[in-house]
């Protein structure tokens, strides 16, 4: 199986594992469920976590400090800016 560069607004299936713009391996990407407002919104914290975790366990990987501290500051409940800044560190060819 390929394992394929994540891109910044990837749809990521359940299990998935990407590559991130250092070509680490992320962790499997959470499992999906929407068959209620309760499983959609477990979801949406798993998908959370996922994100975070990564981009935490990728600033690890990189000795990068300044965003370790700010990852791990805001992993439990993350903003939109936080989300999206962790998105861009893994996955923005650019940075």
């Amino acid at each position: 199986m390929t394992i394929r560069r994540g891109k910044i607004g990837d749809m990521l299936s359940s299990g998935e594992v990407v590559l991130t713009v250092s070509g680490r391996k992320t962790t499997p990407f959470p499992d999906l469920r929407f068959g209620s407002l309760r499983k959609t919104q477990n979801t949406e914290h798993r998908v959370e976590r996922w994100l975070m975790d990564n981009a935490v366990i990728e600033a690890e990987a990189h000795k990068d400090d300044f965003n370790l501290i700010q990852f791990r500051a805001n992993q439990r409940k993350p903003s939109q800016a936080d989300k999206d800044s962790a998105e861009m560190y893994l996955f923005d060819l650019d940075i």
